[in-house]
């Protein structure tokens, strides 16, 4: 239990618990920022200024750190305060839990102009399908169906049924649903695969097998990720639905205020920690509070004032706030900044074995300063040998996710075997597959393709994918190349022919 006052002031001291395992906590670049500033004299006000955010951020966070066991705080006078509950910030929710947030919480998923479609659904069950279609790529079965993970399969049917009263189209027939029917089709998919998996023991046994891989090698990923340079932690859910491209929906037919521009979906780990915990209220919703249709020939109406969320902040004065904080801090702690300490502690876990700590710490040093090469030499390093390490796990989690259908995850956990090895043609042809097909950057197909078939240059089926993705890409004298070798490997395979067939149509 954390030890925090009734309430937070910016007056109040905190400092790191005796024995916090700091360097094994899943942090993330904000929460790090800020618990290195900390240093048992500084209040909260003070670390907010030396962090440059402001003080409300500086409380959420601190209260985040204390609620994991990392931070204790204190009054300024020095009292102890008296136990209290764990702060009341979204932390991992334990199950559904009653609505009493909406989106905007979350950094505002969808645009809100989006909520005032002139469509005969009521504006509470508007909110649960587009909380469900914004979010339900970032959780698991479990989460999608708002169960825990032990339940039986008794519970997984009556939640799968309970939902589908809500997402289902079948139960707004008659009405008008403009683009909700689309969003309603793609939610009820995920949540009926979701219950497809967990109803059948093998298939279940199969997908707990590679949700405690994700959740153990999180760790590893996020250090492995950042000196790769290629996609952030992965979410656990599995997903071979493909998301519409959102339609633009028709104006209502009164609105009184102009809605605001819509706020970048979440990216951070705690902006997913709203998400599945604003999910899960959502769900529970859904089976405690039935919506009910309007009057026949009633539109719903929009509320009278759309919610404006806060602006964003730019992205260079962020970066002046950073440097500005650790500039102030080097001048506390007698010039060693913090990224140099946490460089001494990923020496010394690197000196012990410890590959992930001591990625994680040159991880989060490099997040403190981009710019210091020894940092990034140490995280380069670290994550070369970890990646190997991590091999069997990621080789298992690449070929989960592309055999179920989950494209772009598979298109990253296969780039993280192909880094830990870099001869090897099947993971580079797999990475470039599952890129191509979840419609990831061209070049990137490109550069994987094409090592790939350096390494099997009598693999045909490289040969092909390399050329798809040149036409693709509108070069057809390089697809005719690679289509013409693969004709001579193999002048019998059929889809050689066909792609050689309509490439001298275009070249024409």
């Amino acid at each position: 239990m954390s030890t925090l006052p009734e309430r937070l002031e910016a007056s109040c001291i905190p400092r790191i618990r005796n024995g916090a395992d700091v360097l094994g906590a899943d942090l993330q670049p904000n929460e790090a920022f800020l618990l290195f500033r900390v240093d048992g004299r500084a209040t909260i006000a003070q670390l907010a200024t030396l962090a440059g955010i402001e003080e409300e951020e500086a409380r959420e966070l601190i209260a985040r750190l204390a609620s994991v066991g990392l931070l204790e705080v204190e009054l300024a006078s020095g009292e102890r305060p008296r136990e209290a509950p764990p702060s009341p910030l979204p932390t991992e929710p334990e199950g559904p839990t009653p609505l009493s947030r909406i989106v905007e919480e979350v950094g505002g998923a969808y645009d809100p102009g989006e909520l005032y479609e002139d469509v005969q659904i009521p504006i509470p069950r508007r909110k649960q399908i587009l909380d469900a279609f914004y979010t339900f790529e970032k959780l698991d079965h479990y989460e999608v169906l708002g169960i825990d993970d032990s339940a039986d399969k008794k519970a997984v049917k009556s939640a799968y049924f309970a939902l589908s009263k809500t997402f289902h189209t079948d139960t707004l027939y008659g009405k008008e649903l403009g683009t909700y029917k689309q969003k309603m089709d793609v939610v009820f998919k995920r949540i009926t695969q979701a219950y497809n998996v967990l109803s059948k023991p093998a298939m279940r046994e199969e997908y707990d097998a590679y949700l405690r891989s994700v959740k153990g090698t999180r760790a590893a990923r996020a250090a492995i990720d950042a000196a790769l340079g290629i996609g952030g932690p992965q979410a656990p859910p599995i997903s071979a639905t493909p998301k519409p491209a959102p339609a633009k929906p028709s104006p209502p037919p009164v609105r009184p205020a102009a809605p605001p521009p819509a706020a970048a979906p979440p990216s951070s780990e705690e902006a997913r920690r709203r998400a599945r915990e604003l999910y899960a209220r959502k769900l529970s919703s859904t089976r405690n509070a039935p919506t009910r249709p309007p009057p026949s020939g009633a539109p719903s109406m929009p509320p009278a004032q759309a919610p404006t969320p806060p602006p964003p902040r730019d992205a260079s004065q962020v970066a002046r706030d950073l440097q500005r904080a650790l500039v102030s801090v080097s001048q506390h702690t007698g010039g060693v900044s913090q990224a140099r300490r946490l460089a001494q502690d990923a020496k010394r876990a690197e000196e012990k074995g410890d590959l992930v700590t001591a990625a994680n710490a040159f991880r989060l040093a490099k997040e403190l300063e981009p710019d210091d090469r020894e940092v990034d030499a140490g995280l380069q390093r670290v994550s070369a040998a970890l990646r190997v390490q991590m091999l069997p796990e990621f080789e298992k989690q690449a070929a989960y996710e592309e055999r179920n259908g989950d494209h772009a995850a598979a298109a990253i956990s296969w780039q993280r075997v192909a880094a830990g090895k870099p001869d090897d043609p099947i993971s580079h042809g797999a990475a470039a597959r599952c890129l191509r097909r979840s419609g990831g950057e061209l070049k990137l197909q490109q550069q994987l393709a094409r090592r790939a078939s350096e390494l099997a240059p009598n693999d045909v089926e490289l040969r092909v994918l390399l050329g798809q993705i040149y036409l693709e890409a509108e070069m057809p004298l390089n697809a005719r190349r690679e289509l013409d070798a693969a004709a001579k490997l193999d002048p019998n395979d059929e889809t050689v022919k066909k792609l050689l067939a309509e490439l001298k149509q275009k070249l024409r």
